[in-house]
């Protein structure tokens, strides 16, 4: 029986109050947070969130602020699903340190580009099938964005 794969995903917050979002690679014109999937090698969830910012934007410089209690989940598309029906999601807020270098040229390139958007912007792009889990996680942590 196929189930939820465990994964990590990051609302990444500047001084500016705005929010981190990056223009996928591989679908380009949709846009997303940095996350993926928890590995058997990933001692915590936290430790899966900083090899997740290594690998797609070059860093793990960051803060966590605060963490959503709730798992949220998406569905893949029908036929997308390999192993999993769908992604079981925790996300935390977090904010880059004054030492952190974004670098979207990784081993395995995951953006195109990035910018950071005011929480209402994020609404007007194509955040495909996260858009829900998104919406919700920037709900959740509106008080301290």
């Amino acid at each position: 029986m196929k189930t939820y794969r465990k994964s990590v995903a990051a609302v990444i917050v500047n001084s500016e109050h705005k929010i981190w979002l990056g223009e996928r690679s591989y679908a380009p014109e949709t846009y997303g947070f940095v996350q993926g999937g928890i590995e058997a090698t990933d001692a915590t969830n936290e430790a899966a969130l900083r090899r997740e910012f290594r690998e797609e934007i070059g860093t793990d410089d960051f803060t966590i602020l605060s963490v959503l209690t709730e798992t949220l989940y998406y569905d893949f598309p029908k036929n997308k699903r390999q192993n999993y029906l769908g992604q079981a999601q925790q996300f935390y807020l977090v904010r880059l340190t004054d030492l952190s270098k974004i670098n979207l040229v990784t081993d395995e390139p995951e953006w195109l580009s990035y910018s950071f958007v005011s929480t209402d912007e994020i609404k007007n792009y194509d955040l495909n099938m996260e858009r829900s889990n998104y919406l919700k996680a920037l709900a959740y942590f509106e008080k301290e964005i």
